[in-house]
């Protein structure tokens, strides 16, 4: 599914959704939105001439929520500029020790931050609200370089933000995001947060990433072989940019991530130890490749989510033949039965209920006629 299309849809007709089905159920829908992670290698109020590179990059991304490291503050106003070029509802939060957060005002609406000081730079908090749904991100940017002393201080800084997260009511749910440094999952830092913080690596890959083929398609720096504009050289050989979560996503209420949406942008798994611009790249053009090149020393990452809105919620089809689908959805609380509906594609009414097989708690079989087929699929408790 084009995600331009599908969020793009859903931010403009979600106030559309106030219908009636059958015995009067209300329908809303779940609202999708994407988090993304970058390191924009010291971005100030000189950076002009990087501007097209980071508008071509994040344009093919769209983030809702755009977390960023180096970010000087002197940088704010070009940086909103450029992402008002791509869309207009982008809006500024706080600038902060270099973190900074972005997001898109049709979809997101930011509600408060906070400064957490660590032994190095400070993490900053950044609370958000979507579709009535509170979630918080935590912008990191922890110790640089190899080394024990390094890592001890990685763990530091992780730490003191363990004590904050200690501090939230239960069942907050929250994303830790940035440029980690981490260069193995054997790091105490790493180790650190999945087992003492509880935090999920939503990539899901732990392994000795520094400098191994064998984790070529999760690296996210260096993008250059020369040095130019201060970034570090070498290739891609290090996974340093991480998005993780709190373990309330995923528990069928709130926030939930979207399983296999984990993307390092721009990385084809075909350019360990080289340039990304060497050679054709297998998930971005060229003229991407050549933005991210030009843009940053490191690749940015993002990851797709919903909040879920009761007591609809938006399936996925996972298969379409012939006049038949199948659908996957995020399983409803406290339901045993289900009704799946077909949306029109302007999302402004809703056909009759389709019948099918249930061949699981979140996954349904049907065959339909060629003239139901469409692009948004519904689910919601049997009348």
């Amino acid at each position: 599914m084009n995600w331009r299309f599908h969020r793009g849809l859903l931010a403009t007709y979600v106030p559309l959704l106030a219908l009636f089905i059958g015995a009067g159920k209300p329908v809303t829908a779940d609202i999708p939105f994407r988090v993304a992670s970058y390191n924009v290698l010291f971005f100030d109020s000189g950076d002009s001439g990087r501007t097209g590179y980071l508008q071509t990059v994040i344009s093919e991304m769209e983030p809702d929520i755009l977390m960023l490291q180096e970010m000087r503050t002197s940088g704010g106003p070009l940086m909103t500029g450029l992402l008002q070029g791509i869309a207009p509802d982008y809006a500024p939060t706080v600038i902060n020790d270099g973190s900074a957060a972005y997001f898109r005002t049709g979809v997101v609406s930011f509600i408060s931050f906070t400064a957490i000081q660590t032994d190095l730079r400070d993490i900053t908090e950044y609370v958000f609200d979507v579709g009535g749904n509170e979630i918080r991100v935590y912008d990191c940017h922890l110790k640089a370089s190899q080394g024990s002393e390094n890592e001890n201080r990685r763990l530091l800084e992780l730490q003191s933000l363990h004590a904050h997260l200690s501090s939230l009511p239960t069942g907050t749910e929250y994303l830790v995001a940035g440029d980690m440094n981490l260069y193995t999952s054997s790091e105490p830092g790493y180790q650190y947060m999945t087992n003492d913080m509880n935090l999920v690596d939503l990539l899901s890959v732990a392994g000795p990433w520094h400098n191994n083929a064998a984790y070529a398609h999760v690296h996210t720096q260096s993008t250059r072989t020369t040095r130019f504009g201060g970034g570090a050289t070498g290739g891609l050989d290090d996974r340093f940019d991480f998005i993780l979560s709190s373990y309330e996503f995923n528990n069928n209420a709130g926030c939930e991530f979207l399983a296999g949406s984990y993307t390092s942008f721009g990385n084809d798994g075909n350019h360990f130890n080289v340039s990304i611009v060497m050679g054709a790249n297998g998930v971005v053009s060229a003229a991407v490749a050549n933005a991210l090149h030009e843009a940053s020393d490191h690749l940015p990452v993002y990851a797709d989510f919903v909040s879920r809105t009761e007591p609809w919620t938006l399936a996925t089809a996972i298969m379409f033949e012939s006049n038949t689908v199948s659908l996957s959805w995020a399983t409803l609380p406290m339901q045993s039965n289900y009704t799946v509906y077909s949306a029109s594609s302007l999302l402004t009414n809703f056909t009759v209920n389709l019948s099918g097989t249930f061949v699981g708690t979140n996954t349904w079989f049907s065959p339909i006629p060629s003239d139901e087929v469409r692009r948004f699929y519904y689910v919601g408790p049997r009348n």
